[in-house]
């Protein structure tokens, strides 16, 4: 019997189909050392590989033995429980790239598209539900402003019933003037843009959902 008809039969007692190669190359390696070991006592190559393989047992009774050492259902368990594992941080990736991406979004001040003008804001509202950054003014081709905002959530507060919008726009006789917008949420938080139209008065005000006034003069922005 030569090694290789040797580890063959050893193989074959190994039921848990990852181990067998592991197993088979352990073997073949302390074949390979006997055998150099016995050339260097003046055995041919041939001779050598024999006795070593001799020397190794009866191939069904290690395999037997290999097999209770390696026990195939501990085996395929640990290769399900690897599977299970693999698939759930493959799943976890979508989640992961989403959170970047919305982390992303939060930290880039917000416009839109198409704009004239772009004027910084730069104020920032303090509210028990959220944090609110007013980023800019941004004047339209049509004479429309958008005020674009992110906001931040405050992880500790619940937000059952929350508005999208954190605030609403009024003139400075407190009529409603908002003429649209857009919002968009992430685990962070949103950000958003809220159109209004201007008419004779110069003064903006912000009614924010917690009952805060924020009072902006359009002339102190150029507007």
């Amino acid at each position: 019997m030569n090694k290789n008809e040797f580890l063959k039969i050893v193989s074959k007692q190994i039921h848990f189909f990852l181990d067998r190669e592991k197993i088979e190359k352990e073997l073949s390696d302390h074949i390979e050392d006997s055998t150099l070991a016995l050339m260097e006592e003046g055995y041919s190559k041939e001779e050598a590989e024999q006795i070593a393989v001799n020397q190794m047992g009866n191939p069904t009774e290690i395999g037997k033995y290999l097999n209770r050492e390696h026990h195939p259902i501990i085996g395929y368990l640990w290769f399900i429980s690897t599977i299970v594992s693999v698939v759930m941080l493959i799943s976890l990736i979508p989640t992961g790239i989403s959170a970047v991406s919305g982390l992303w979004e939060m930290l880039t001040p917000t416009v839109v598209r198409n704009y004239e003008e772009k004027i910084p804001i730069n104020i920032t509202v303090e509210m028990p539900t959220d944090k609110v950054e007013l980023d800019y003014f941004c004047v339209m081709e049509n004479g429309d402003i958008y005020i674009t905002y992110r906001t931040w959530k405050n992880m500790e507060y619940s937000r059952s019933g929350w508005s999208s919008n954190p605030f609403s726009i009024m003139d400075g006789n407190e009529f409603p003037i908002a003429s649209g917008g857009y919002s968009s949420g992430n685990y962070f938080g949103g950000i958003g843009a809220s159109a209004f139209t201007l008419m004779n008065s110069k003064l903006v005000i912000l009614i924010f959902r917690d009952g805060q006034v924020l009072e902006l003069n359009l002339e102190d922005y150029g507007l």
